[in-house]
């Protein structure tokens, strides 16, 4: 079986990722996970902002954003049948403007706030960079290689100077 490539190696530089991170109050929990990042895809040049939360066993009950300049930015409530929401990933649009994008998403801490149907509260932070390292190029298959067998596909990339890795 044959596919396209579509060389969609995304870059992540995350200038600070809340894993367990440091709780705001003495009152509540930290979230599994908690992180900010600008992605960019090396293939388009495409760039957004992704959020990402993680609440734990507990299902979340809710789930708000904060960014630095106090605009919410996600705010989630579980409807009441009391399993909540476990793991959230959050895009932003791709504008070809990456001047809006900025703007829409600006650098610094945001705060992750949360409550799980068991009653706990969480917050955790993360704080977001507009930084980007240099765009990778792919070693194989050949960018734009068209269809390529999927069977036995290896793909590989350069490696980018001071970029960290994260997997999922």
């Amino acid at each position: 079986m044959k596919h396209t490539i579509a060389a969609a190696a995304l870059i992540c530089l995350v200038a600070l990722v809340a894993f367990g991170a440091e709780k705001p109050s003495p009152n509540s929990e930290a979230f599994e996970v908690a992180k900010a990042c600008f992605e960019q895809n090396a293939t388009d040049g495409d760039v957004e902002a992704v959020f990402e939360a993680i609440g734990g066993d507990d299902g979340l009950a809710s789930l708000t954003i904060t960014a630095p300049d106090g605009r919410v930015i996600v705010d989630f409530k579980a409807p009441g049948h009391g399993t909540g929401m476990r793991q959230f990933r959050f895009e932003s649009p791709e504008p070809t403007d990456v001047t809006t994008l900025k703007k829409a998403f600006p650098e610094g801490v945001y705060m992750f706030e949360g409550s799980t149907t068991s009653g706990a509260k969480l917050q955790s932070q993360a704080t977001l960079s507009h930084q980007l390292p240099t765009t990778t190029s792919f070693i194989s298959p050949v960018a734009n290689a068209g269809n390529v067998a999927s069977k036995g596909l290896t793909i590989s990339w350069a490696p980018v100077k001071g970029s960290i890795w994260l997997h999922d």
